[in-house]
């Protein structure tokens, strides 16, 4: 991704002579300018800074540049993968960890009469289904029922 551009510029004769001295034709063709504007630029020895630049970055130090960027901003984003995955494995153990010592029901767990949560009875009955079976429905009984304010 190129985020920046060269300060300096190389001259419009070294640009042309690294880009193998094109015509004024093919000059004004890559530019999209008339051929007659392209022969001034060349008679001249300068050109726009717009035209400068377009002309750098075909030129091999440009590609240099390009590449050089290219090859920074991809080894950065790997870093800041990399970085990412590690604290993500780091989450995942706590994660793990934590549900490994909380295997107990909350104070608002609606017990039924076996002293089984439905939670741990609908984990029971989920866990011994073969696996492709319709999802279970768990009903909890007065769901519905709406209390009145005190």
């Amino acid at each position: 991704m190129l985020h920046r551009t060269p300060r300096e510029v190389p001259p419009l004769v070294t640009l042309l002579e690294d880009l193998g001295r094109p015509s004024a034709k093919q000059l004004g063709k890559a530019l999209g300018v008339s051929e007659r504007t392209a022969r001034t630029y060349i008679k001249r020895e300068h050109a726009p800074k717009a035209v400068l630049l377009a002309l750098f970055w075909v030129t091999r130090w440009g590609q240099q540049w390009a590449h050089t960027d290219a090859h920074n901003d991809a080894a950065h984003f790997y870093s800041v993968a990399m970085s990412l995955q590690r604290k993500n494995e780091q989450l995942e153990a706590v994660l793990s960890k934590l549900l490994q010592e909380a295997r107990f029901s909350s104070a608002n767990d609606p017990v039924t009469l076996e002293g089984v949560s439905l939670r741990d009875r609908a984990l029971l009955l989920r866990n011994s289904a073969p696996v492709g079976s319709e999802p279970m429905r768990v009903t909890i009984p007065n769901a519905g029922v709406r209390y009145a304010k005190r």
